[in-house]
């Protein structure tokens, strides 16, 4: 039989590794015996196994050929855990028509992750996250942190919450950042209809190299109009300033009031935020 080497893992992660520590997070999550859950970077299978024992089914993804080979052999007699060897972020999602998230993702492609997952039409009932905490902290905006362009739009579909936190012990390797547990919980607070709308209002607004959001409006609103706005939301904040409330009723305004060419000049501008993203994360990660 093959001894696998921790050195030949070719995707880094921190491991939970104590198996009462597993059960309390399972615990303390909405999970039930009718659930499909997904779990992404599977590792050493600690969590698959204590998950399996709790929901319906187990879908594991494992991109790292030395742990998925451990994972077939470890989890080969349980028969609700359906273990794949493939990039999470090239699975179709739509398989699924109902299905929850829990995972100690790999810290890397937490970001990427959290895009695919505001890119696809059947979106997980709910996520459980162990996250960095900084991360963490940075999707879910206030109260933790500033508002984002990426915290405004996870808004759009979830309530978000820190429910446990973490020592570093708990981990194998022992990471250098603090780490915490996230729940992610749906609760659109949009129509589908204003969806698309909403990403290119709100990426169009963070994108202006603009200092206040009375500068930044003033692309988009006639004087009368931010006159009656600034009754309602104070302008001379920067942007991240604003609450997720403060973003529903702007564009409520925006839908009502803005003229044809304001509504024309924000189209395709979360598409032009994607693409800027993912440069900055070429650059990133070509400089690591």
């Amino acid at each position: 039989m093959r001894v696998f080497r921790d050195e030949e893992l070719k995707y880094s992660q921190n491991f939970l590794y104590n198996k009462n520590l597993v059960n309390k997070l399972v615990k303390i999550s909405n999970l039930d015996v009718n659930d499909i859950v997904i779990e992404i970077g599977a590792g050493k299978g600690i969590i698959t196994e204590i998950l399996s024992k709790n929901v319906s089914k187990v879908i594991a993804f494992e991109k790292d050929n030395v742990l998925f080979k451990r994972l077939k052999l470890n989890l080969q007699d349980i028969e609700n855990v359906e273990l794949l060897n493939e990039d999470i972020l090239k699975y179709n999602f739509s398989k699924n028509s109902d299905y929850k998230i829990f995972s100690n993702i790999p810290f890397n492609i937490t970001t990427d992750i959290i895009s695919r997952i505001l890119s696809i039409d059947i979106k997980p009932t709910d996520m459980f996250l162990i996250m960095q905490k900084e991360t963490a902290n940075r999707f879910i905006g206030n109260p933790y942190s500033k508002e984002s362009l990426k915290s405004i739009l996870l808004k759009m579909f979830y309530d978000i919450k820190i429910i446990y936190r973490f020592n570093r012990t708990d981990f194998k390797p022992v990471p250098s950042v603090d780490i915490v547990f996230v729940h992610f919980s749906i609760n659109s607070k949009l129509e589908i209809s204003d969806i698309n709308l909403f990403k290119d209002f709100a990426s169009y607004l963070f994108m202006l190299n603009e200092n206040t959001i009375k500068t930044k409006l003033k692309r988009l609103f006639t004087y009368n109009q931010i006159k009656n706005i600034s009754k309602q939301i104070n302008i001379n904040n920067k942007i991240t300033k604003l609450t997720f409330e403060n973003w529903l009723y702007l564009l409520e305004v925006f839908k009502t009031k803005a003229s044809i060419s304001s509504k024309q000049l924000i189209k395709g501008y979360y598409d032009k935020y994607i693409k800027v993203q993912s440069r900055l994360e070429k650059i990133y990660r070509s400089r690591k």
